[in-house]
């Protein structure tokens, strides 16, 4: 019987671009990860752009499936890639950032996902982080998502973990289809670097040709190697090419509300350089100048946009940005009056929407179970223990993490029309971006029925909060420790008197009422029968603004010549009688389960039970199991808001209500000496130094074992902070102290002096500096490849570079 002969399917070349500028040690590592992928039928493409001292060591890489591309000057990356494509015969193109480092399997699985549709042009990849000592880290970003108003890229630290569609993904670690490149073109060489691969995908979509991102492609990526350090330059790039790419791909409607932000931020940048050149900050020097460029350049953009369009007249880029990836706004729902079912079909009505929000809290009482998965949209269920005089404006204020808010109940959002509260809220998030407004209202009734008590006594309708112009309404008045309506009404009229713009939304008319100037005037548009009112009302707003200044005045001045209180002193104490159990306990938490356990079950024993735990965004299973069990409080801040987060989300104010508060890390445990009469002795010298506004713990070092590594370093950083110099009394130290377990005054933020750490008995172990690091526990693993380090000093056996910048600046090294 003859053979039958069948043909081998030829394999697919795939050519991978690597651009060089001064970064040879990058490249030659870059170079070397290429070599250890499990596909061999590539080619590789080095493009020097114009380094100086670099082509030497990349000529001797030159081999059979290695060239070398010698620019004599930098054409960025844009330009780089550009002149790399004559070189190219392969049938895709993978482009390689020469910081970055590849995953073994990458080219196979770019190839299989190619296979699995014709009409994927591009395939993005997982870019995880390598930190600033050269170590591969957990942490990641994967697709990106594009802002409809500003036209700001934004990468995500999530996905679904799987294959997705997506308006963008970064060129840092790229595959593209080379017929996509012959049918419609490479980059456009004038980005030259920075949003020319977003303005190439964005062509792309607009032919009908499908941008996908798949988990599964891994690269390591030292991102913005090439920039770091030259802020200007960055600045420049970004926002000179901001403005090309939305002139050359957004839809006439969305042009005019970037022109408004772009415009806007230029004028505001243009003052500030205009008062004073020499001291002017890098981003508004960038501004002003790339501003000019583009005014010069600005008969090239229109032609651009005219040839975009014309491959696709009927494209919507707007649909792909608004329907297609979330927008940046937080939904808060009010459950804690609403059972699990109730509140999961509001969720699920908000995740039907055409325009799906960023991220939805849930506020409740009881747990929720079977959440629905969602791909772009973060949920996140906060329990309220009950245990703190917390509102779910509150919880909501605290732990979300975009820039605008919306407050609802479950009742409200099933009450909604779901079709018009998606376009409501739309022209809203545009409305608020377009038009710098503080917040959106609605005086129809038309999409919730909620009423905000307004100042002339009608009722507005809350569309959507600007988060920071809420925290500086806060910053401002510090006896608000807690968020309900009438608070947000007296910010609208903080709003108005300070002629923040107020936009509102209408049954009637299609266009907004935005960008009203004057107090009057937004009193006007909202309620056109009150202008008698608003005049009356402003008055004595002024005159209890007056008022309130010469209270504040007499205040002071009874507290500089009082005898029982410094002028120093934040707030009055509670006198020694006062139950010290009472004193809210806060602990910010990150990973870290161990001695967490340990300390709080100390703190029981000390008969503190107003417990909280602010928390990180921790992932560590058995932490999260004691979250969803604990009688104590959680705040899951969804974001790693590091040393500082208690104070910055808000968290102190809430739960303090202005009393002095106990705050401590999770690795802060007591020794076996450690009296339960701990806080009350930290107590008692609060009340015995008023000029000290913190009083802490010390951490021993006495008996730190000789397996920690870095043994020699905490004695050489903490000795500084025994030293007899700085002694009050016996085991008193006037010394600096972060975030160890500490007392503070009522009302105080983040410092690190005046304080006083407490030695002798009252001293308690820093829990990393008895861990072998070598040999950690499994909970200390778990953390140290999370942890940030910008924070985390003691715990991967090596200080970080800014750790030795700060012991040189002390003079220990």
């Amino acid at each position: 019987m003859a053979k039958i002969i069948t043909a081998r399917k030829k394999r697919p070349l795939v050519s991978i671009v690597i651009l060089n500028w001064n970064g040879l040690e990058d490249t030659l590592n870059c170079l070397d990860s290429v070599r250890s992928l499990k596909y061999k039928e590539y080619e590789v493409v080095i493009v020097d752009n114009g380094s100086s001292g670099s082509l030497k060591a990349l000529e001797k890489r030159v081999s059979k499936n290695i060239q070398l591309v010698k620019n004599p000057v930098n054409m960025g990356f844009a330009g780089g890639e550009i002149s790399a494509l004559p070189y190219c015969h392969g049938d895709y193109i993978l482009l390689l950032n020469n910081d970055a480092l590849i995953h073994p399997d990458a080219l196979d699985v770019c190839l299989k996902t190619f296979e699995s549709d014709e009409k994927i042009a591009v395939v993005g990849s997982r870019s995880y982080s390598i930190d600033e000592d050269g170590q591969k880290t957990h942490n990641f970003y994967s697709f990106q998502r594009i802002d409809p108003v500003t036209a700001d890229v934004l990468s995500y630290k999530v996905d679904p973990g799987s294959i997705i569609d997506a308006p963008t993904v970064s060129g840092s670690g790229v595959m593209i289809k080379k017929t996509a490149i012959d049918a419609y073109g490479y980059f456009d060489e004038r980005f030259f670097a920075y949003y020319e691969e977003t303005d190439l995908f964005a062509r792309y979509l607009r032919a009908g040709l499908r941008v996908v991102y798949n988990p599964a492609f891994i690269i390591w990526h030292k991102d913005g190697a090439s920039t770091r350090n030259k802020r200007f330059m960055y600045y420049y790039l970004m926002l000179k090419n901001q403005f090309i790419f939305a002139y050359k791909n957004f839809d006439k409607s969305l042009l005019k509300d970037f022109k408004k932000t772009y415009f806007r931020n230029f004028r505001r940048s243009l003052w500030v350089y205009l008062k004073d050149r020499s001291k002017t900050e890098a981003i508004h020097k960038a501004r002003v100048r790339s501003t000019v460029w583009n005014l010069i350049y600005f008969l090239g953009t229109i032609r651009s946009r005219r040839k975009t369009f014309s491959i696709s007249p009927n494209f919507s880029y707007s649909s792909v940005l608004f329907n297609e990836q979330p927008l940046a706004y937080s939904i808060v729902i009010d459950a804690t009056n609403s059972n699990s079912e109730e509140t999961l079909k509001s969720i699920k009505k908000i995740l039907a929407l055409k325009s799906v929000p960023s991220e939805i809290v849930i506020v409740s009482r009881i747990p929720i179970e079977k959440i629905p998965k969602s791909i772009f949209t973060t949920i996140q269920v906060v329990i309220d223990k009950q245990n703190f005089k917390l509102s779910p404006y509150d919880f909501g204020f605290m732990c979300t993490n975009t820039e605008f808010l919306l407050f609802r109940t479950v009742e409200e959002i099933h009450n909604a029309d779901s079709e018009k509260m998606s376009s409501d809220l739309v022209r809203a998030y545009r409305s608020i971006v377009a038009n710098d407004a503080a917040i959106v209202v609605d005086k129809a009734k038309t999409i919730f029925k909620s009423d905000l008590a307004f100042v002339n006594g009608k009722n507005v309708h809350l569309v959507l909060i600007r988060k920071n112009d809420l925290v500086n309404y806060l910053d401002i008045h510090k006896t608000i420790n807690s968020l309900n309506t009438s608070v947000i009404g007296g910010f609208i009229n903080w709003c108005v008197m300070d002629c923040k713009p107020v936009a509102r939304i209408t049954v009637s008319t299609k266009n907004l009422s935005l960008n009203i100037k004057t107090p009057e005037s937004h009193y006007t548009v909202l309620n056109n029968s009150a202008r008698w009112h608003v005049k009356k009302t402003l008055r004595v707003l002024h005159l209890s603004r007056i008022i309130s200044k010469l209270r504040k005045t007499i205040s002071r001045h009874q507290l500089t010549t009082s005898d029982e209180l410094p002028s120093t002193a934040h707030s009055i104490l509670p006198s020694t009688k006062a139950p010290i159990k009472n004193f809210p306990v806060i602990i910010n938490t990150r990973d870290r389960f161990d001695p967490l356990v340990t300390l709080v079950k100390w703190l029981e024993s000390a008969e503190q039970k107003k417990i909280a735990f602010v928390d990180n965004d921790s992932t560590n299973p058995e932490l999260l199991h004691l979250f969803a069990h604990t009688p104590y409080q959680v705040i899951p801040l969804g974001r790693n808001g590091l040393h500082k987060a208690p104070w910055e989300s808000f968290a102190v104010r809430f739960l303090t209500k202005g009393l002095p508060y106990i705050l401590s890390d999770p690795d802060i445990i007591p020794t076996e000496q450690t009296p339960k009469d701990t806080i009350k002795h930290l107590y008692s010298l609060l009340q015995k130094f008023p000029d000290y506004d913190k009083v802490g713990v010390a951490l021993k070092i006495d008996d730190i074992p000789e397996h920690y590594q870095m043994k020699q370093a905490v004695i050489d950083w903490e000795s500084r902070f025994w030293d007899s110099s700085l002694l009050l009394k016996k085991d008193v130290f006037a010394a600096d102290l972060d975030t160890t377990l500490a007392i503070y005054r009522g009302g105080t933020e983040w410092f690190l002096s005046p304080s006083i750490r407490v030695a002798g008995k009252y001293a308690m172990h820093h829990e990393p500096w008895y861990q072998d690091l070598n040999n950690p526990t499994d909970d200390m693993l778990y953390y140290r490849i999370r942890a940030s380090n910008d924070v985390s000093t003691w715990t991967k056996g090596n200080l970080p570079k800014h750790h030795i910048r700060a012991l040189k600046k002390e003079g220990l090294l």
